[in-house]
Parts: structure tokens; sequence; C-alpha cells
């Protein structure tokens, strides 16, 4: 039953994770740090995602205008590139004549790409629509997924030239293939693969992220991150939706999906100055648990022993109350760097007793009115009655007592991350406390909801832990009663 009742608290982590995501990530969100792609993108919902096919047909909408909004569909036009062409071309008799000459000038730059064209067909209107008329009636078996496919292959076999003009002829329409081939970098071979593919996808989107084949592999994995993380922010530039695609695409093209998207398939996202989360997080990480752990274990020690001083003291709300009173309100952070060591293990030694004794003064409360009803039950009054030594009647009721204080570990740790995380920026240590303070500053939403929801994640895991220990420790708790209490909870 308990093992049970323990596996489905668990399996509920999930669920609610999903749903704290969504709460912190609006939370955060308003921070303002976000990406200029992804400010013009809905938080949560997409009612209306624009794929390339939208995406052309609005800016030959424009084009076939006057004015700016021509200039402008022009160059969006070309930015959509061969990608577009499946879209444009069967439709271009169907234009007016003078939106038809003006749409097939726009596609110029895109003919000098894939390198096709003379400057002669392409200088003129009607040169130009005739131009784009042949290629297509030439050229539209091309453009499809499987041909795109099979000439990127071919390309990763063995670059030749004219392997090479064989994708840059598809120019954009080739993308996914191109991103699709990308390798996790292993090998020297996945270096030159991998140089091949950057270069191909440098001329085709016009970024400068190439690098040579003699790079190293650390090199080469960054080139191929950059590519996914600009892929992921602008696929849907040069991909179609249809069906499920476009009802999935509702919800990942929003700010909220791409950080999704972000942490799934790239290391937690990145942080504000481009570092992986997840790479960040292992290095800084290991300090601030040690620390964490430390502070709970003496912490903890501490409360139950002050506590039980408390219980046993009648001067005690009279004499220690301001005491304890001081540990809290004093100003830990605006203290610790006037009186901080200068050895690196000093700093950590410091912090774990800063933490420490704000944990012991704030639980030592819990301790002294654990303690007091545990004294005042009928099982002390009997062990007196009984005549069993003082130091075993203690020793049981400070044993009962404290077990109250495991269950609340759950519920603290998140205070108690935060106080070390403050405590480590104060004293300046190599921990999560100074990238999550320079987070806050800056608004850096993927580390932000990194931290948060791993805090989150420790705290319910804890949680369920502390429960376990307090069966342990206390046979006279009902499980079931705490089982219950766990699914109101």
């Amino acid at each position: 039953m308990r093992t049970r009742h323990t596996v489905r608290r668990v399996l509920w982590i999930v669920p609610t994770l999903v749903f704290t995501s969504l709460v912190l990530f609006g939370f955060l969100s308003t921070l303002g740090a976000h990406r200029a792609d992804a400010a013009r993108l809905p938080r949560f919902f997409q009612p209306q995602p624009q794929s390339v096919r939208e995406r052309a047909d609005g800016a030959v909408r424009r084009i076939a205008g006057e004015g700016s909004e021509a200039e402008d569909g022009a160059r969006d036009l070309a930015g959509l590139g061969g990608a577009a062409l499946p879209h444009v071309l069967p439709r271009l008799d169907a234009l007016p004549p003078r939106a038809r000459g003006r749409v097939a000038l726009a596609l110029g730059p895109v003919a000098r790409r894939m390198g096709v064209g003379t400057r002669e067909e392409l200088l003129q209107p009607e040169t130009a629509v005739l131009f784009w008329t042949r290629f297509w009636q030439d050229r539209s078996i091309d453009f499809r997924p499987g041909v795109a496919k099979r000439a990127v292959r071919r390309v990763m076999q063995h670059a030749s030239e004219g392997r090479r003009e064989d994708v840059l002829s598809l120019d954009t329409f080739a993308l996914p293939e191109l991103i699709l081939a990308l390798p996790t970098v292993r090998s020297p071979e996945d270096v030159v693969t991998t140089a091949r593919l950057c270069q191909l996808l440098a001329h085709v989107s016009g970024k400068p992220w190439t690098i040579d084949e003699t790079a190293s592999a650390a090199q080469a994995e960054t080139a191929r991150r950059t590519w996914l993380r600009w892929w992921r922010d602008n696929r849907l530039q040069f991909v179609n939706l249809e069906g499920p695609e476009r009802l999935f695409a509702m919800v990942t093209e929003t700010e909220y999906g791409r950080w999704a998207e972000a942490a799934a398939y790239s290391r937690l996202g990145t942080t504000a100055q481009g570092q992986p989360v997840l790479d960040v997080l292992s290095a800084r990480a290991p300090l601030s648990l040690s620390i964490l752990v430390a502070a709970i274990l003496a912490g903890y020690l501490g409360s139950i022993a002050l506590g039980t001083w408390a219980a046993a003291s009648r001067n005690f709300d009279r004499m220690a109350a301001p005491f304890v009173l001081a540990l809290i309100a004093v100003p830990l952070v605006v203290l610790l760097p006037s009186v901080a060591p200068t050895e690196p293990a000093g700093h950590v030694l410091l912090a774990v007793l800063a933490v420490s004794l704000m944990t012991s003064a704030t639980l030592s409360r819990y301790q002294r009115g654990a303690l007091r009803r545990e004294l005042a039950t009928d099982y002390a009054r009997t062990r007196r009655a009984f005549g069993l030594p003082p130091l075993r009647i203690a020793w049981v009721s400070v044993r009962g007592a404290s077990s109250a204080l495991g269950s609340l570990l759950g519920r603290d740790l998140p205070t108690l991350l935060s106080l070390c995380l403050l405590v480590e920026y104060a004293l300046d240590l190599p921990g999560l406390g100074p990238v999550t303070v320079q987070a806050l500053k800056s608004g850096d939403v993927s580390w932000l909801m990194a931290v948060g929801l791993g805090s989150m994640t420790l705290a319910a895991l804890m949680q369920i832990l502390s429960d376990r220990v307090l069966l342990a420790l206390d046979p006279r708790i009902d499980s079931q009663a705490l089982e219950r209490k766990g699914e109101l909870s």
C-alpha cells in the first residue's frame, strides 16, 4: 500500500510540473527579456500559425500593391526563397499582368542564389515571367521532399561540385533535410560532414555560421546547435503545415512553446549569455546542493537542540526569544561580505553557518511546541509513572517531537534553497546564486524556469521522502491517515 501510494505521488509530479510551468512562465515572461523573434509571438496559444504557404501568399499580395508594401513583400519573398516557389509559381498566371511582372522580378535574388537564369532573363518583367514559367514546367518535379532528401544524402557522401549544385538549386526548399542531416558530433568524420552542411546552410539562408573541415569537435557541435536553434525559431518560414501539424503549431508557435521545445531539445535552452542551461547547472549545482545539504543537517540538529532547551526552560520565552528573533531578522546578506574570510573554503563554511543558523532559528519554535505537547501526553506521564529514567523519557519524547520536523522539509526546501542562493551571491561563491540573481536582473526566462522547476521537483521528492521517514521514526502515526493527507495536499 505504501509503495503504491508513493509511486502514485511520484507520477503526479509530471502533470503538476506542467501546470506549474505554465503559471511560472506567465509570471517570468513579464520580466521582458525576450528575443526579438519571440516578442512577436503570443504567449500560450497561436490561433493562426503562419507557414510558408501563408507567408508566400501574403508577400505576393503586398507585391501586387504599391509603395512600401510592395518593397516589403519583395524582401519577404526573397527571404522565403525556394521554399515559396511551389506556392507562388503555379499561380503566377492567375495574377494580373503588372502584378505578375513584379512578382517575377522579386524572385530575381532567389534565382541568383540558386544559380539559375541569366541577367537578361531576370532584368525585365516580361522576360522574368517567361523564365519562371519555363523553369516551373521543367523543374517542378524537383521540388518534392524525396528529391531534396536524396540530394542532401548524396552531398553528404561526396561533396562534388555537381552534387552541391543539386542542393543549392533547391535553395531554402532543402533546409528541412539539411537541418535533419546535421549529425551529433562524435568523430572527425562528423566534423567534416557538419562543415559541408554548414556551408550549404549558410549559402541558402544567408547566415554566417560556417566552420572549416579542420575545426575541432567542440566548434562543430557549437555550430550544429546554433543552426538547430535558428531552425526552431524560423522553420515555419520554409515548411508548410498540413492537418495535425497545424493543430500542433497552435501550441508550439508561442513563447511558451518555443521555451518548452528549447528545453527538450537544446539542453534546457540557453542563458542570456548564450550558454546551455544544463551545462551551467551541471557546473554550479554541486556546490549549491552541498551547501544546502550541510546547512539542512546542521540547521535541523540545531533546531532540535534549541527547541528542546526552549521546551525545558520556563524562562525561554523571556530569555531566548529575542535571540531567535535576532537570528531571523539580522540581514546576513549585508553582514557576510564584511566578515567573510578570504579563502574559498572559508566562504563555503560561512555560507553553511549562515543558512544553518537561519534554519535553526526558524524551526526551533516547531520543535519547542511539539516537545511540549509530547511531554504533556499520556505516554509521557505513563513513562514517568512506571519509573523510567528521566534521560530515557527525554530521549523518547525528543525523538517523537523531532519526527515532526522531517515532515516540514519538503515545505521549507524552496525557502532554504532561496536563502542559500542569496548567501552565495553575497559571498560571490561559484554556485547557482550569482547566476540566478543576474538572471533576475536581466529577465533570463530560460534560467529562471530551470531553477524554479528544478527546485519544485526537488521539494516534491523531498516531501515524499520526509513522509516516509516520518512513518519510520514515529510508528504511532497512522500510515493511511498520512496517505490521505498526501492525496489532499
